[in-house]
């Protein structure tokens, strides 16, 4: 069964691809080590078995849309005189960007970037993401040259939003090319594109193409703690509805904790709520009878940035914590009364300190240490119970 909380390293062309887009980090840390010649294999492939295929699925699109409409023109006879009247008013009018030949110039010239620009950026930059990511770019420039003869300028910004999507290199590339355009180009025309460009911007630091998809996913019935709704998407920077994965962290704190560990190590953008599910995943321990000190693993308070320092307990509180945990098992350990019962009240004098040290504990904006109080009485409720049924048996 495929672990929920690990990324496999990618494996087929399909993976490379999707890699590059959604997972360019890990994608980088896997081919890093890599040499340029095997980097340069890779990319080939994917310029084969991906770029090639897109663009003859594109171009056989074109064909059929071009001869569907130049069907009356070449076959008069089967069409009625007053529908080849309308269709010639409509052609002349609104069909003048069909070229006369079956691809238009501009194609040959996108078509050699397509297979040039990327292995030009994997030779300067040694980086496969980046000459993945330039193919995407390429073949997503190449689109309206192919389907509508040409570059138009109402197509920059949806060129503009996906291939800022892509990586954002690319948006050197767009810039580059709004200068050059501005010796060239009128205002109107600069100003659609210096929109364009700030669309795509904007909606490729934010994932915004993908949050609605993943809204909806993250609402349905399937979004499950087990399930990792995180696993194959780490661009996503906007926030989403995740009330539920809190509550099933506290009912299944294990998981909770290797999945907070995998938001950690491959989700930077997450590591909010990282620190909630690690904190719920402390309170379900705490609340199903934590005894074991080594079930869980504190994070380094000392390792965390600075404007995350409120999100965690203190190396202080920390250290308070264990060293309950360590009288707690002193005192099961005891078979005397007295013995018991003095270890238990040591016990019960570090765990209102405890209490005391919690509250002082995050900032006025976070809630964490207020859940910890409420479980950390929950535990010393059990606690009692046990000792209780200790001293009786004694």
């Amino acid at each position: 069964m495929k672990d929920p909380f690990t990324i496999e390293p990618p494996k087929t062309t399909l993976d490379y691809i999707r890699y590059s887009i959604f997972e360019p980090e890990f994608l980088f840390s896997q081919t890093e080590d890599l040499r340029r010649s095997q980097k340069a294999q890779i990319l080939l492939k994917c310029m084969l078995f991906f770029a090639l295929p897109v663009l003859l699925l594109a171009i056989s699109i074109y064909l059929f849309i071009y001869k569907v409409l130049l069907l009356p023109n070449s076959f008069p006879q089967i069409f009625t005189a007053d529908l080849l009247l309308e269709w010639q008013h409509l052609s002349s009018a609104n069909l003048d960007m069909i070229p006369s030949t079956w691809v238009s110039r501009n194609f040959y010239y996108v078509l050699l970037g397509i297979f040039t620009i990327p292995f030009a950026g994997l030779l300067i930059t040694s980086d496969l993401v980046i000459g993945l990511t330039w193919l995407q770019f390429g073949i997503l420039l190449s689109m309206p040259s192919v389907l509508f003869g040409g570059f138009k300028y109402y197509s920059i910004i949806a060129v503009a939003i996906l291939g800022g999507l892509v990586h954002p290199s690319l948006y050197v590339i767009l810039f580059i090319s709004l200068a050059i355009d501005s010796f060239f180009l009128n205002w109107n025309q600069i100003m659609i594109k210096s929109i364009a460009t700030a669309i795509g911007f904007v909606s490729s630091h934010f994932a915004c193409l993908f949050y609605p998809y993943r809204y909806y996913q993250m609402r349905g019935r399937k979004s499950r703690l087990v399930k990792n709704p995180y696993l194959y998407d780490s661009i996503i920077r906007l926030p989403l509805p995740v009330s539920h994965l809190l509550k099933q962290a506290k009912r299944d704190p294990k998981n909770a904790v290797a999945f907070s560990e995998f938001l950690f190590q491959y989700r930077p953008y997450q590591s909010k709520l990282a620190f909630y599910v690690h904190h719920q995943a402390f309170c379900g321990l705490l609340e199903q009878d934590f005894q074991d000190m080594d079930e869980f693993q504190f994070l380094d308070p000392n390792l965390l940035p600075p404007h995350e320092k409120s999100l965690y307990p203190t190396e202080e509180w920390i250290e308070l914590f264990c060293e309950c945990g360590n009288l707690l098992n002193r005192t099961y350990e005891q078979e005397e009364l007295e013995s018991l019962q003095a270890y238990y009240l040591q016990f019960l004098q570090k765990f209102n300190e405890l209490l005391t040290l919690c509250g002082k504990q995050g900032s006025q904006k976070t809630t964490w240490n207020q859940d910890y109080r409420y479980s950390l009485q929950k535990w010393k409720e059990i606690i009692e119970k046990q000792v209780y049924s200790l001293v009786y048996r004694n």
